[in-house]
């Protein structure tokens, strides 16, 4: 498919020119259901569903599952970046205040203090959950690139296969969480906000 006919390049169109002529080239090149469901990565249609007007809240409870793989980067006995995610949900809920998340996210920051650039993802996609779901699951998938690239070179692999290791394990993250949002945020959603921008 090309980036034209992708959801990214819907989304990159939608934001660069009048809405109505986005959406007149976009019907001309693919449906919006088969680039919906041909797209392997979470933080375009996460991208996308925001740019046809999809309230970003809407989007949270997606966004959230698709942090749970960082779950795994932190200490088994360190429990907060999981209390952050259900403090999260909470706050989407409306049980728990936008201040309540925001302090237990941060709080969660501390479960990943290396100086390392998984740790560093871990933290950034926490702290973007909420403001910017699609920016934070690339952040999901870039942690999971490095630790596939670090567990690469600690097996001693060559550079070739150390690169090819952590290129997978972010394709599959970012295919992984397309495939969440795609069962949690319905494509009838999708449809009707596209059909109010024809």
């Amino acid at each position: 498919m090309t980036e034209a006919g992708s959801i990214g390049g819907l989304t990159q169109l939608l934001r660069g020119r009048p809405a109505r002529d986005a959406f007149d080239i976009w019907v001309r090149d693919i449906l919006i259901e088969e680039a919906w469901y041909r797209c392997d990565r979470g933080d375009h249609l996460l991208d996308f569903a925001e740019t046809v007007g999809i309230v970003r809240e809407s989007l949270i409870e997606a966004t959230i599952e698709c942090m749970r793989p960082i779950l795994t980067f932190a200490p088994p006995s360190d429990g907060r970046p999981a209390h952050a995610l259900n403090v999260a949900l909470a706050c989407r809920n409306g049980k728990a205040t936008r201040a309540e998340a925001d302090a237990a996210i941060g709080e969660a920051g501390g479960a990943y203090p290396g100086n390392d650039a998984a740790s560093h993802h871990c933290r950034e996609a926490l702290r973007l959950m909420l403001t910017r779901p699609g920016v934070a699951v690339e952040y999901v998938a870039g942690a999971a690139l490095e630790r596939a690239e670090v567990s690469a070179v600690r097996a001693w692999r060559s550079a070739q296969e150390v690169l090819g290791e952590g290129r997978r394990a972010r394709a599959a993250s970012l295919a992984a969480s397309a495939d969440t949002i795609r069962g949690m945020v319905p494509l009838t959603w999708i449809l009707e906000a596209a059909a109010r921008l024809a």
